[in-house]
C-alpha cells in the first residue's frame, strides 16, 4: 500500500503510486499528518471515543434483535441488557487505551 502525500497530508491510498507525487510506503496510510518526519496518528477527540462506542454497542444491539421480536416475549433480563445497551453513551467514560482500543466501558451480558 501507497500513500500520496500532498502538502504534508495523506490525500490518496493506493496499491499503485501514481508518478508525479510524493508516495509513502507501508503502515503511513492510516496516519493523518507529518511532524519532524515522521507520520502521527491524530490524537481523537471525545466525539471520536463514543463514535467507536456507538458503533459496538449497535453491533451487539443488532445481534440481539431476535430477542425483541413481535411473537415473543422478552425476559426482564433481557429488556435490562438491551436497555444497558441503550444507555451506555451516557453512562459509560470510554477511552482508549495505546493500541486504539475501547477501555473504561462496562459492557453488560445477559
Amino acid at each position: 500500500m501507497y500513500c500520496k502525500i500532498i502538502e504534508n497530508q495523506i490525500v490518496q491510498c493506493s496499491i499503485h503510486p501514481e508518478p508525479d507525487f510524493e508516495w509513502v510506503e507501508g503502515g503511513a496510510c492510516g496516519m493523518q499528518r507529518l511532524e519532524n518526519g515522521t507520520y502521527q496518528s491524530p490524537i481523537p477527540t471525545r466525539d471520536d471515543i463514543l463514535i467507536r462506542l456507538r458503533y459496538i454497542r449497535n453491533q451487539l444491539l443488532a445481534q440481539s434483535d431476535w430477542m425483541a421480536v413481535a411473537d415473543r416475549t422478552m425476559t426482564q433480563a433481557q429488556i435490562n441488557y438491551r436497555q444497558s445497551l441503550r444507555d451506555l453513551p451516557e453512562t459509560a467514560d470510554p477511552q482508549l487505551d495505546e493500541n486504539g482500543n475501547l477501555t473504561n466501558v462496562t459492557w453488560p451480558s445477559l
